[in-house]
């Protein structure tokens, strides 16, 4: 289950980032003041590594991202930033590797960007847990 902040016109709606299509995309609205996509597990998992990817056209739209993890009481278990991870590229994308130093017992998954830019974009993002 997804959700998001509010989306640009033309339903690029947040689950677009979870269908397995690089082709398809979330995008927030335009200039939109803190703008932020979140997945619901449905319950707590181990979750052991991150994939967050975009067109290498829109790769900027995602530069400055930040990637929290919530356990089921919404109570913050982990804080990642665009700073502690590596980048990885492919014929027609660009993401963002995050790889936990131990597994983390989550349940949310959340994306914001820690500075203004024009929008927060995803194509996709896999979650992998153990």
């Amino acid at each position: 289950l997804t959700s998001s902040s509010e989306v640009y016109a033309g339903r690029k709606y947040s689950a677009h980032a979870v269908d397995g299509a690089s082709g398809s995309e979330f995008l927030s609205l335009e200039d939109a003041i803190d703008p932020w996509f979140q997945v619901d597990l449905g319950e707590q998992y181990h979750i052991r590594s991150i994939y967050m990817y975009n067109a290498h056209h829109d790769a900027s739209r995602l530069a400055y991202f930040v990637v929290e993890l919530f356990d089921q009481a919404m109570v913050k278990v982990a804080h990642v930033t665009h700073a502690d991870v590596g980048i990885v590229t492919g014929d027609s994308v660009t993401g963002y590797s995050l790889q936990l130093l131990s597994p983390v017992s989550a349940r949310y998954v959340k994306v914001t960007l820690d500075r203004q830019t024009e929008f927060l974009q995803l194509n996709e993002i896999a979650i992998y847990g153990e």
